[in-house]
């Protein structure tokens, strides 16, 4: 009998340990994100879930063309376009407690570059952009532009240009508010 008490709480102990090991890589290396919007059609579409790097820019920058998980500490007017849950929104909804407001948006351009939105088009450092991934044309959204984006942030958009909500209404992000990089998108039934 004192053998199985042991042997249960060594599976006990296991069972333990290999939680907290998968709950920190999920929360400080990698984890799974389920995409709830359309913002970033035809790249990603609602009901894709996505593998996500979150060490990514603890050894590097973010680049243009990265597509990133990035979050904003008090977002107006984007419930629709909220993404999947992580094991801090869990934990959150446990408790009670307003889950995360998360983007999934692609960098058009990083510290120093000039934006410039005009006629529907996207230029970076005068540059027109020539973009196959995305729809719709690229209107200002009533921001200010050109824009000489700030040391420590990034311009991002949706590629679905039309109806994404991203940096030409809520303006420049910090990196700091990335989460994480996209890497993969598991393929779909």
């Amino acid at each position: 009998m004192k053998y199985e008490i042991n042997l249960l709480k060594l599976m006990i102990k296991i069972a333990i340990l290999a939680m907290l090991v998968v709950m920190g890589i999920h929360s400080f290396l990698s984890g799974l994100i389920l995409v709830h919007q359309s913002s970033m059609n035809p790249t990603l579409e609602d009901g894709d879930m996505l593998i996500v790097n979150k060490f990514i820019y603890i050894i590097s920058k973010p680049q243009v063309n990265d597509i990133v998980i990035l979050f904003r500490d008090d977002p107006t007017g984007i419930a629709t376009t909220r993404l999947g849950s992580t094991l801090k929104d869990y934990f959150k909804n446990m408790f009670n407690m307003e889950p995360t407001v998360r983007y999934v948006k692609r960098i058009v351009a990083t510290e120093g570059d000039i934006v410039d939105i005009k006629n529907g088009n996207l230029y970076i450092n005068g540059e027109l952009m020539e973009e196959d991934f995305t729809i719709g044309k690229t209107y200002s959204n009533q921001g200010n532009f050109p824009q000489v984006i700030e040391p420590g942030y990034v311009f991002v958009l949706g590629d679905n240009r039309e109806i994404s909500l991203d940096s030409r209404r809520f303006g420049q992000v910090p990196i700091k508010n990335i989460e994480s990089r996209v890497e993969y998108k598991l393929p779909s039934e």
